[in-house]
């Protein structure tokens, strides 16, 4: 019998199997959901970094450029890369999801998954494009 299969009785007699910390690994579907979930650790990081940029831009030039040198080092970048990669995942992973949390109908027709997953693909970049642009003619 295997480590991860042995199980044990408590006091009250209750029989608890041991599970491996890394269960979720053996399965892409489960894996991909602990990293969805670990994603929004990193993109709550990115809004504080982006809160605490927005209250230096307020308070003080001198702090933001400061502020804007520090992001410019090579492990700064580093981690903006992985949560840009998180962000990503993330996005995907609740983009496939929607066609089963989100049943669309059309003239009565229940909408093919397919469909509604690049209608919400396309209206997702169709708003980064948007806010990309502003940004940048801004």
């Amino acid at each position: 019998m295997k480590a991860s299969q042995r199980g044990k009785v408590t006091e009250s007699g209750l029989y608890h199997k041991q599970i491996s910390r890394t269960w979720w690994l053996r399965n892409r579907r489960y894996a991909l959901f602990m990293l969805r979930e670990v994603s929004s650790i990193f993109l709550a990081l990115f809004v504080i970094l982006y809160l605490v940029q927005l209250a230096l831009l307020v308070a003080e030039p001198d702090l933001y450029n400061r502020y804007l040198t520090l992001m410019r080092t090579p492990g700064w970048i580093a981690l903006h890369i992985v949560i840009l990669a998180f962000a990503l995942l993330h996005t995907f992973t609740w983009l496939s999801s929607l066609p089963a949390v989100q049943m669309v109908r059309v003239r009565g027709k229940e909408a093919p998954r397919r469909e509604v997953w690049l209608a919400g693909l396309i209206g997702w970049l169709a708003v980064s494009v948007g806010i990309g642009l502003v940004i940048l003619r801004g």
